[in-house]
This record gives structure tokens, C-alpha cells and sequence, in this order.
């Protein structure tokens, strides 16, 4: 990622230099490969329309199914780009930058997919979730749109040689600083769903539904890791180096893993394992579904942010006032110990 201004083998060119408009020169490194950008815009165009119509049209679920119909219209506008490109135009700038834009910034929205998915199953099973659902929501979105504005920053800036070298450093310092909080924050979010899915093992929970959605959780999240990786070597090697200039890395770090991601939620939408609305929850007998009132959170926004554990409600006592599974009347025959192992 980036051009030639950045890295730590840095090759600064100038707007007017010969070299940079020299005929065969690519931003890219390489000269893409004709034809396969386009298959993938055609591909991320038919996962879109499934996205679409499973969880927006068939579940009816638009806050669920809302990004994954928007990040595969992200993906299909950067694959035509890059197809484009491809046709003799890999040495334009400007077709450069918004390729780079679209294709970098498009696999951070999954975070935010992710979180939302995440958030839904706290809501169904709230009795064991560690942390209040719309904070994972609001926490996981918010570190979202700091990487997403970081990411755009830095691609803008970094794939601009209109630029001054040290406006390009800047760019450079923005995508490296995007991808590196990136892997912690993902690998926070596998933590919380294994500790969750450990929770549900405890308390005798083996809903297949909520088994698929986590599963498919859990491989979202090393398909991203898997990227992230790749474009944290491509983007510290910097410009000139093996991993940017050979484009099968790209296809098979990048492309690939990323595309299988989305499919994951075409074969098992989101929407189709987990109520529509977030006040229905499954009681502590780990059958019965309920409607409860839904879990509120009336402390103040940035609170709900920087403390999303409630670590203050729990000193006070006060987390204890949002329990309304406790008084729903279902009986627990055989999960009392259960779940009181998992409190303990």
C-alpha cells in the first residue's frame, strides 16, 4: 500500500518527473493482471444482491444486514477501478488513488459487521454475556470509524506523489498506524467471543444457531487477521519490495480471504440464526424464548464508550438492576449448577 514516496525503501518522484509518466510505469508495481479484477467485481456484485435479499428482504433485518450489502458495493466499485487500470492506465494517478482508497478502506467495515452480529447474540442470551451488548456495538464501531478515517487519510495521502516527501511520510505513518491497530483490536474482539462461547459451553447451551453465527465469527475474524498481516509486511517492506511487487500476494492475502469472508455470511446469514428484534432473549433454561424489556444502558454515551464493562455499575451494585431474565418464571431444572458455575 502506498507509492513510491513511502516505505523504508522510499523513491520520491516528483508530479513532472520523466520516470513517474514514463510509458509502462506502474503505481501498482506490477502491471495488474486483465480480466480477474473484473471477475471479483462481478462476484462481490452477486454477494451483495444475495446480502441484500437474505437479511434486508427475506429476514427483514436492515440494522444486521444494512453493511453487507454497502461493503460489497465498496469492493465492486474498487474492482472496476483496478480492472480499469489494468487496461494500459496503471501509470494514472488518480485511478491509482481511488483504487487504493476502495480496496483498503472496504475490509475495516467487517469490524463493524462483526460487532453488530456480536452485539445481537449478547441480546438473545444476555444472562452470560460479559459486557453490556450495545457497548460491544458502540465500542467496536467507534474504534471502527478511527481506523476507517486513518486508512482513508493515509491512502490518499501516501498514493498522491503530488504530495511533499513529508506530507507522503504522514500518509505512510496513517496506513501503518491503521493496520497495526487492526490486529489488536480484532484479536480483542476473537477473545471476547471465545470467552462468551465458553459461557454458553458452561451453562449447557448448545443452540446450533448460535454455534453457527460464532463459528462463523471466529473464521471472519483470522480471514481478516490473515490481511491484515499481508498489508502490515507489504506496507512496513515499503515501496520496491518483494510483497508489493509481486501481485499474487495480493490476490491471495488480500482478494481471496476476504471474498471467503463474505461468502461465510451469504451460507449463513447472520440474520437467519437470531430474532429480529434485540428484546427477545433465550431464558436461563437454554430453551424457552422470551420478550423482555430489552437491556438498557442509561449511563452517559462517552461512559458507555470508555468503561464498556460497567466496572463502576459493578463496584456500586448497580449492574445487578438490568438482570430482568432473573424474573421471567423459567423454571431451571437442570442448569442451576450450570450457571452458577459460570457466575462463579
Amino acid at each position: 500500500m502506498g507509492g513510491p514516496g513511502t516505505g523504508k525503501n522510499t523513491m520520491v518522484l516528483k508530479p513532472n518527473s520523466n520516470f513517474a509518466f514514463t510509458e509502462g510505469f506502474s503505481f501498482f508495481q506490477y502491471k495488474p493482471v486483465k480480466g480477474l479484477s473484473a471477475v471479483f467485481a462481478v462476484l462481490w456484485l452477486v454477494s451483495g444482491l444475495l446480502h441484500l435479499w437474505q437479511n434486508n428482504m427475506r429476514y427483514k433485518t436492515w440494522r444486521m444486514g444494512l453493511l453487507l450489502p454497502w461493503v460489497s458495493l465498496v469492493f465492486v466499485v474498487g474492482y472496476i477501478l483496478r480492472e480499469i487500470a489494468a487496461h494500459g492506465l496503471y501509470g494514472k494517478l488518480d485511478l491509482f488513488i481511488a483504487t487504493s482508497c476502495f480496496l483498503f478502506c472496504a475490509p475495516p467495515i467487517f469490524l463493524a459487521i462483526n460487532s453488530i452480529v456480536f452485539g445481537r447474540v449478547l441480546y438473545y442470551v444476555p444472562w452470560l454475556s460479559p459486557i453490556h451488548p450495545g457497548r460491544v456495538i458502540s465500542t467496536f464501531l467507534g474504534c471502527d470509524a478511527i481506523i476507517e478515517g486513518l486508512a482513508g487519510s493515509g491512502a490518499s495521502i501516501a498514493s498522491n506523489l503530488n504530495h511533499k516527501p513529508a506530507t507522503l511520510k504522514v500518509g505512510d505513518i496513517l496506513i501503518k498506524t491503521s493496520i497495526l491497530a487492526q490486529i489488536p483490536i480484532f484479536a480483542l474482539f476473537g477473545v471476547l467471543v471465545a470467552y462468551f462461547h465458553r459461557r454458553l459451553h458452561k451453562a449447557g447451551i448448545h443452540e446450533p444457531k448460535l454455534r453457527k453465527v460464532l463459528i462463523t465469527l471466529y473464521l471472519s475474524c483470522a480471514l481478516l487477521t490473515v490481511r491484515n498481516v499481508y498489508r502490515a509486511v507489504e506496507t512496513f517492506e515499503g515501496w520496491g519490495s518483494a510483497v508489493g511487487r509481486t501481485e499474487a500476494y495480493f490476490w491471495c492475502f488480500d482478494a481471496v480471504p476476504i471474498f471467503i469472508n463474505a461468502v461465510l455470511m451469504n451460507v449463513f446469514p447472520p440474520a437467519s440464526c437470531l430474532p429480529r428484534s434485540n428484546v427477545v432473549y433465550l431464558a436461563r433454561d437454554g430453551k424457552t424464548e422470551r420478550i423482555g424489556p430489552g437491556w438498557v444502558d442509561d449511563r452517559n454515551f462517552f461512559l458507555t464508550v470508555f468503561d464498556p464493562f460497567d466496572i463502576g455499575g459493578m463496584a456500586k451494585g448497580k449492574d445487578k438492576k438490568t438482570a430482568f431474565w432473573e424474573d421471567d418464571g423459567i423454571p431451571l431444572p437442570d442448569q442451576t449448577e450450570a450457571y452458577r458455575r459460570v457466575e462463579a
